[in-house]
């Protein structure tokens, strides 16, 4: 039987930044990553510098608005694609926001069942500037779609606030609904 090549990026242990991609894992700081990833970074179609790793992932660093010391945080504000992880509905007719996961990561979801995910609704001027935590049970999401009121009067103007998480999914999109 014919051994599977897998291909490596590692990174910087404090700074989460990409600095090679081989063939073979470090001890500590490969991330396993596609063929097509590693032709991409070795052909110059991609560049590795522009990435930074988030629970065993890549994720493009620009798409990186803090890195405290609990984790990277993301801002959630493009289109979910087909095999988004977690989708999030901005619902202005509701007054909600519509959380819900891909069905077929409900299955390996259920290892974190006891876990939550964190999303901070932010200014877009100003990411310091807090204006609503949710806090929302894996277990919730498993069960089904999981639906938020919008409790503050700038929810209702979505030009003017981000979503934003920490990594607990690989991939999420923001569908608008006005």
């Amino acid at each position: 039987m014919a051994k599977v090549q897998k291909f490596y990026a590692h990174y910087n242990v404090d700074t989460k930044r990409i600095y090679g991609i081989a063939n073979h894992k470090s001890i500590e700081t490969g991330v396993e990553i596609t063929r097509d990833e590693f032709l991409d970074f070795i052909s110059g179609v991609t560049d590795f510098h522009n990435y930074t790793v988030s629970k065993k992932s890549l994720v493009l660093y620009n798409e990186v608005i803090a890195t405290p010391s609990n984790g990277i945080f993301f801002v959630i504000n493009e289109k979910p694609k087909k095999k988004t992880e977690l989708t999030v509905d901005w619902n202005l007719k509701d007054a909600c926001w519509i959380f819900s996961i891909l069905d077929e990561y409900k299955v390996s979801a259920i290892d974190e069942m006891s876990a939550q995910a964190l999303f901070f609704v932010v200014s877009k001027e100003n990411f310091n500037l807090l204006f609503k935590t949710i806090i929302i049970n894996i277990a919730d999401l498993v069960a089904g779609k999981v639906t938020v009121p919008f409790s503050t009067e700038v929810e209702y103007t979505l030009s003017k606030i981000e979503l934003v998480t920490r990594f607990t999914f690989k991939s999420y999109g923001l569908n608008i609904y006005d």
